[in-house]
């Protein structure tokens, strides 16, 4: 080969070096560019969080709020609404060494999620929203409880902009005596931040209803129970088939068939507090596509605020458990668990 054929070659060489060091330099400049964010995002929010010990609203706009949940500090900021569905980020902080959970929300739903934990430690549940706000009350969950998470509503993001899969992990340090009422998901508990400032805004009631709920076994088993319907969403028709073929060795018909089953099954359990007299009344209402379990309502259970105990737990009749035991829920629960799949619920 001679000069003459080698020339073109090497300046190709050269082009191309040249393009791979002006993408390299521009892959700096967009990392440089986020971690400045970050870390003014940081400092502004730093020393402003609301300490959350109970049940707390946050109004949230894509600017994001600050909040304290057991010495951790974490920002929930607005990314967007579609049918119905609001999304929300969450990142503990510092948010530039943390990854980003993207959570879907919905009203009357009780989302549970386990940023960092193996077990649900936050509950988040949309009051109410618009074009640019959201309402969302956040309750500090325990990991005693083992609630589990919503799982298919929460994504997380790398600062690349890829998504990351979720990896559970269990923490030591985990929770000796607090508060929460309303549920729904959750966050990392590095303790490497801690701000200067916290506002506290603590309703007593709310606490005391909080301590006797995380003391009462319905409570757990009726966050258990709406993480199946919430997740039973994701179930399909020939995953569902499949499964029911391998636990009962004949296919689905009739009533157990699938159309009916998803219908019917619900898609959550709505949490509400009321008073009645000097106590106060936690009733789980199923949230359903059909009129037939739409609106029943599943569990009461009444709390003396005043000695923070339980009055008495209630399986409603008529309602969506008539008829059944705690044990029985309790191994409905673990059945439905059992088969692996988001359509455990839909055939246990």
């Amino acid at each position: 080969m001679d000069e003459a054929d080698q020339i073109p070659t090497v300046a190709h060489h050269h082009a191309r070096h040249k393009r791979h060091r002006s993408t390299k330099y521009l892959i700096a400049i967009a990392v440089v560019i986020i971690l400045a964010v970050a870390v003014f995002l940081f400092y502004s929010f730093s020393g402003s969080s609301i300490n959350i010990t109970a049940a707390h609203n946050l109004t949230v706009t894509s600017a994001g709020v600050p909040f304290m949940l057991e010495g951790n500090q974490y920002i929930m900021s607005l990314a967007g609404s579609a049918q119905g569905t609001v999304y929300i980020y969450l990142s503990k902080t510092p948010i530039f060494v943390n990854r980003m959970a993207k959570v879907a929300l919905s009203e009357g739903n009780i989302t549970k999620i386990n940023y960092g934990y193996e077990y649900a430690n936050m509950g988040l549940q949309l009051e109410s929203h618009n074009s640019t706000s959201a309402i969302v009350q956040v309750t500090p969950l325990f990991q005693s409880l083992a609630i589990s998470p919503d799982s298919q509503k929460i994504s997380y993001i790398n600062y690349n902009g890829t998504s990351a899969t979720s990896t559970p992990s269990t923490y030591a340090n985990q929770p000796t005596t607090t508060n929460s009422t309303t549920s729904t998901n959750t966050i990392p508990a590095s303790k490497t931040t801690t701000p200067t400032t916290t506002v506290e805004n603590v309703n007593t009631t709310l606490v005391s209803i909080d301590y006797a709920l995380y003391n009462d076994s319905y409570y757990a088993l009726m966050m258990n129970m709406s993480a199946l319907y919430s997740n039973s969403i994701q179930c399909s028709s020939s995953t569902y088939n499949t499964t029911y073929i391998r636990t009962y060795s004949s296919a689905p018909r009739g009533p157990s068939s699938y159309n009916n089953m998803s219908m019917i099954t619900p898609t959550s359990l709505k949490q509400s507090i009321s008073k009645s007299g000097s106590d106060y009344v936690v009733e789980y209402t199923a949230l359903s596509n059909s009129d037939l379990t739409n609106g029943l309502p599943a569990v009461s259970i009444t709390i003396d605020p005043s000695t923070r105990t339980i009055v008495s737990d209630v399986i409603n009749n008529p309602g969506l458990f008539a008829g059944e035991t705690e044990s029985e829920i309790s191994s409905g629960l673990a059945n439905a668990k059992s088969l692996g799949n988001a359509c455990g619920v839909l055939i246990a």
